[in-house]
């Protein structure tokens, strides 16, 4: 799996506007073929710090996003972002849940 994630910090007058252009790109993503999730969070500690999360199976389909005609619409809402955009791919080899927390805690005795 890849993760791809935008960190984008938006003025506040312009936030509401680029909250709602980046939820209507939402949908069109997450039926891309290949994309398993496509998220949009904002920080609680700042604002105007927006989060833009998509999550790709292979690198093929996130080859084709990013070459996609509703890639380049996120390009543009970007470009509109008061700091440079922060982008990375992060490749997921294996995740874990809550049996790898058990596990570290019951390795080191502990019973909390």
């Amino acid at each position: 799996m890849i993760v791809a994630n935008i960190h984008m910090k938006v003025s506040p007058d312009q936030k509401a506007g680029l909250v709602r252009a980046l939820r209507s790109m939402l949908g069109p993503t997450s039926v891309e073929p290949g994309c398993s999730g496509c998220h949009l969070y904002q920080d609680l500690a700042d604002e105007d710090l927006l989060y833009w999360v998509e999550e790709w199976v292979d690198r093929e389909s996130l080859d084709r996003h990013l070459r996609s005609p509703d890639y380049r619409k996120i390009l543009e809402i970007l470009e509109r972002a008061i700091e440079e955009p922060k982008l990375e791919f992060d490749t997921v080899q294996r995740t874990n849940g809550m049996q790898l927390v058990a596990e570290a805690r019951s390795a080191h005795g502990s019973k909390h």
